[in-house]
């Protein structure tokens, strides 16, 4: 089950015994006390599945303290705290889909502050690739870092 119609909802292949959750909070703003409540009582509302429970979070709780990364890191925490089997799968900036707030779609309309900025793309190929690799018992967490480039050659690859 996928749960999440999203650029990264679509990627993702059914698969029996897996219930990928991917309807969460994404890098915009202003995100709201609403949005955030409505995340964790979407989740916590599976915490009793015996599937893997795939969570897609961001490797920006890495390198930022934003209300974006608090709370991705506060619903790992959830997680890990009620799930039996779960995997954190941790991404950077995906490189296809529509969605205007993605770090590409935002670049093809505002290049302003990308000087000495470091992103992590992941490409649709190798997002797929390591959906597949996911155990389907035990608590996971994995890190998808795809390839470290500066947003300028995010700019002249993605973009331009």
């Amino acid at each position: 089950m996928v749960i999440g119609r999203g650029d990264i909802g679509k990627e993702i292949k059914d698969r029996e015994g897996f219930l990928f959750y991917v309807n969460g909070i994404s890098n915009r703003y202003p995100i709201t006390g609403l949005s955030k409540d409505k995340e964790e009582e979407e989740i916590l509302a599976h915490a009793r599945t015996l599937k893997m429970f795939v969570y897609i979070s961001t490797l920006s709780i890495y390198y930022s303290s934003s209300a974006y990364t608090q709370h991705k890191i506060r619903m790992e925490q959830l997680i890990k705290t009620n799930f039996r089997n779960y995997c954190i799968l941790r991404i950077g900036n995906i490189t296809w889909g529509d969605n205007p707030n993605t770090l590409i779609n935002h670049l093809k309309v505002d290049r302003s502050r990308i000087d000495g900025v470091f992103r992590y793309p992941i490409e649709r190929k190798e997002f797929q690739h390591w959906i597949t690799m996911i155990p389907n018992k035990g608590k996971h967490e994995m890190n998808l870092t795809g390839s470290m480039m500066s947003v300028q050659e995010i700019v002249n690859q993605y973009v331009v």
